[in-house]
């Protein structure tokens, strides 16, 4: 795929919400550069921050280091993430479109506009701390955010099922236009 391509899909998909293209390109991506993942490095100081977000994404999905997603504005965007280290920290706009599961992200805080738009499902986001506009449109089931404290405009326009957010505190704005079954 061209970088040209790339860019162009990448925010085409971005615009219309679609995470499950994303993470097509984070695959394509991760695929492209299988036999050398150091080489998509390159791409982590992209121009087009979304483009930098793919290739962190695609370098974890190869790696399983989640460290340039932390350090970038839309890091692990559209990242598959089955497991992490206890109580990491994201913001700005990193982790969005984010296939989450296993226990990822437990005891992680999240500000900003970090996941939205992400599935998070299994024990993901257990005893995390949500707030700004976090998790704003994600889809969260199992026992995902469970014992979670959520504040501020977290979760709004969200769908939760099953035990997700059993045992969490939240203050009165979160979950504001969510679905709740």
């Amino acid at each position: 795929m061209t970088e040209e391509k790339l860019k162009r899909l990448t925010n085409e998909f971005y615009n219309a919400r679609n995470g499950n293209r994303i993470r097509d390109i984070v695959k394509v991506v991760a695929k492209t550069y299988e036999k050398n993942p150091v080489e998509i490095m390159k791409y982590f100081n992209h121009e087009d921050r979304k483009i930098a977000g793919i290739a962190t994404s695609a370098y974890h999905l190869l790696t399983g280091d989640l460290t340039p997603m932390c350090r970038r504005e839309f890091g692990g965007l559209g990242a598959i993430i089955n497991d992490s280290e206890f109580g990491l920290t994201f913001g700005r706009n990193q982790l969005q479109f984010s296939e989450n599961s296993g226990v990822a992200l437990t005891g992680s805080k999240n500000s900003e506009y970090a996941l939205c738009f992400s599935e998070n499902s299994g024990y993901v986001l257990r005893d995390s701390e949500n707030s700004g506009s976090a998790l704003n449109g994600s889809k969260n089931s199992g026992s995902a955010l469970r014992d979670s404290e959520n504040s501020e405009d977290a979760l709004c326009g969200s769908e939760n099922s099953e035990d997700a957010l059993r045992g969490s505190e939240n203050t009165p704005f979160v979950l504001r236009d969510s679905k709740n079954s």
